[in-house]
């Protein structure tokens, strides 16, 4: 059961590299930037907590 959450776990961090990535992309003097700045640091946010939960699965 625990290697399913692992990959579970995963598939959510690829998502939030994509999404991090994409956002990245966008201009840093165009309109969107501070809202672009603004979800990046969620998604890093997200990101901390898969890696707190990886690391409780992992102990």
């Amino acid at each position: 059961m625990t290697l399913n959450y692992k990959s579970e776990l995963q598939e959510a961090q690829d998502i939030i590299h994509k999404a991090h990535l994409h956002l990245k992309q966008i201009n840093s003097n165009s309109s969107e930037a501070e809202a672009c700045r603004f979800a990046i640091g969620e998604l890093e946010k997200a990101q901390q907590k898969i890696q707190q939960v990886q690391q409780g699965i992992h102990q």
